[in-house]
């Protein structure tokens, strides 16, 4: 049996005005590291076999605060970015509308294919993100306990497609800034959803 445990990253300044916040590199604010320190105390004593971690800076001090104090190796993995928002990222669904019409339009006809100029679509960071967290698991085939530190977008798609459900459902997760989630694949490879926004 394998259980992972799962971080969304502390709050960062995008989160507080419903900015689409996708591979922009914000830190997190005074807020978020309270957050990611009260996410790091409650995992202080569990026995991680590895720290999986976006590489973007409000994940990876997400990350850093929890292996402060709980010691255990971190990896770096670009599949578990946010989805790429591109020309939209750091923007909120307003300030698009009025900069890119065109585009958002589009966007709002296809949001799940519509492919954001120069960043992904829906379809390209699921795909993505489902892969990462299949390559995950398959290093840990006798089980274990391990931690995967990420992004809202990222954890939803993670959390659909371990669970079976269909890629568009995503959105009805709702993962806290600094949240732990638990999700434990058994022996048969089947996972069960045993914690959310902790």
């Amino acid at each position: 049996m394998l259980e992972i445990t799962f971080v969304r990253h502390g709050q960062v300044e995008s989160n507080t005005r419903g900015a689409y916040i996708g591979w922009t590199n914000k830190p997190l604010n005074i807020e978020g590291i309270n957050q990611a320190r009260e996410a790091a105390s409650k995992l202080a004593n569990e026995k991680f076999e590895a720290i999986y971690t976006s590489p973007l800076e409000r994940a990876k001090h997400t990350a850093d605060l929890v292996k402060e104090k709980n010691g255990a190796r971190m990896i770096l993995d670009d599949g578990l970015k946010e989805w790429n928002f591109g020309i939209f990222d750091d923007l909120t669904s307003d300030a698009i509308a009025d900069k890119y019409p065109s585009e958002y339009n589009k966007w709002r006809a296809d949001w799940w294919g519509y492919k954001i100029p120069n960043g992904e679509s829906a379809k390209d960071a699921y795909n993505r993100h489902s892969m990462a967290i299949k390559e995950i698991i398959a290093k840990y085939p006798g089980g274990g306990k391990i931690l995967v530190v990420s992004h809202l977008c990222a954890l939803r798609n993670m959390f659909a497609y371990l669970l079976g459900n269909d890629p568009g459902q995503a959105m009805r997760f709702s993962i806290k800034n600094a949240s732990v989630s638990k999700i434990v694949i058994t022996d048969d490879n089947y996972a069960v959803l045993t914690a959310l926004n902790l």
